[in-house]
């Protein structure tokens, strides 16, 4: 597993939420790419927004590389 990679497509809400993911590239493994959905839907992003500073929704890609340690 190390060093594997997965990207998703994230849908971020005119809130910052992020109300939907997909994955885009897997990491060959669905543990890891269904925990990088999980963690990333627990996190608030600065929603996009319009030269008028009215915030929109918007999908925005997203890579997250796996590394574990030996103990």
């Amino acid at each position: 597993h190390q060093g594997t990679v997965v990207r998703l497509n994230i849908l971020i809400s005119s809130e910052g939420n992020v109300k939907d993911s997909l994955v885009e590239s897997s990491s060959g493994f669905e543990e890891l790419d269904e925990e990088a959905r999980r963690v990333f839907r627990s996190c608030r992003f600065r929603p996009a927004m319009t030269s008028e500073g009215i915030a929109f929704e918007t999908w925005f890609k997203v890579s997250h590389r796996w590394n574990f340690e030996s103990s």
